[in-house]
């Protein structure tokens, strides 16, 4: 896992109690290129013999990689094709054949959008090939993917993912959260560990700017499958958004579906550190707007703040003793005594 390693997240949104699942997924569309029956040993993609119809993929190498499109379909028909370069995925990859990377380095870069599977349905009927216990790609003379029922990768998957001949850092069956109380419960499960280190659990307010909320350790390599938990005491009001990344210990990291979990507590707002010094940041479980204003032990008002969002960060010019930190907004007043150093 030395190559392509800055991987687009993919950051499709579920709703609470929706759980992400990945089961078998199906190419339903014609391939645009097929290899032959016969075994392939060219080691490249260009060798027009080797495909049906003597068309080949018109793929071209780049950085010792070859790249299939968004929108094609290739499918690996021949008993031994033989690949001696990386493949970045961003359409699909049918092997019902078997597919054989010779470096024991090569990588399979699954981006998003992208599908690796030996299944097939619909555009050719009761002939479409299907996923059988036998494996379907191997890389360094290591069998790393197969059908259904086989001890490595099986299935289907789809990006953001890399395949590697360790095969996945995590295959992730499912990942959860609701409302409980004041909290909000996260829930996610592993069938399988491959050199895997912790997780990074992430929490967001609007689904795009992420912030570390946990790490979450693992079990290094393991078959077996693992159940996680992680409870939020601060939730945000409304929508709050979770994803997770799970990072191995060479440091490849591979981050997750997003999840909403949506959140109906009572609305709440605080300032840390206390004591504080120079600086002192306003927390808040809504989108709020509003001011602090800011009184010296003696009544007098010395400075004033805007508030905007869940978060402000107040730079403090006061000198040291006890404050009163009064918010106001959105039908909201409350006062804070707040001292600094």
């Amino acid at each position: 896992m030395k190559n392509y390693k800055k991987i687009i997240a993919f950051c499709a949104i579920l709703i609470v109690s929706i759980t992400l699942a990945f089961s078998q997924t199906c190419n339903t569309v014609a391939p645009t290129y097929t290899t032959v029956g016969t075994p392939a040993t060219s080691g490249n993609f260009t060798t027009s013999s080797e495909w049906v119809g003597g068309v080949n993929p018109p793929f071209t190498l780049s950085s010792g990689a070859y790249t299939i499109p968004a929108g094609v379909v290739v499918e690996i028909a021949s008993s031994n094709f033989k690949l001696d370069y990386n493949l970045v995925v961003y359409g699909t990859l049918l092997v019902d054949g078997k597919l054989a990377m010779t470096s024991s380095s090569a990588n399979i870069y699954v981006m998003s959008g992208g599908l690796v599977t030996c299944c097939a349905s619909g555009y050719c009927g009761s002939s479409c090939p299907s996923c059988t216990g036998s494996d379907k790609i191997s890389i360094g003379g290591t069998n790393v993917y197969c059908g259904i029922g086989c001890g490595s990768v099986n299935g289907s998957f789809a990006g953001v993912s890399t395949l590697s001949n360790t095969g996945l850092p995590i295959k992730l069956s499912s990942f959860t959260g609701e409302q409980k109380g004041n909290t909000i419960e996260l829930k996610w499960r592993t069938d399988s560990e491959i050199n895997f280190d912790y997780i990074n659990l992430q929490k967001s307010d609007n689904g795009r700017e992420f912030t570390s909320i946990a790490h979450v350790p693992g079990h290094g390599t393991t078959a077996v499958a693992h159940d996680y938990s992680f409870v939020d005491p601060t939730p945000f009001i409304g929508m709050n958004y979770y994803q997770i990344t799970s990072v191995d210990f060479d440091n490849y990291q591979e981050t997750f579906k997003v999840i909403a979990v949506n959140y109906d507590g009572e609305r709440s707002f605080n300032f840390s550190p206390n004591p504080a010094q120079n600086q002192i940041t306003f927390n808040s479980n809504f989108d709020f707007s509003g001011k602090v204003s800011v009184y010296d032990n003696y009544g007098v008002q010395v400075t004033t703040f805007d508030l905007n969002g869940t978060t402000s960060l107040l730079n403090l010019s006061l000198r040291s003793g006890l404050y009163v930190f009064k918010v106001e907004g959105q039908n909201i007043s409350k006062a804070f005594r707040i001292v600094i150093n």
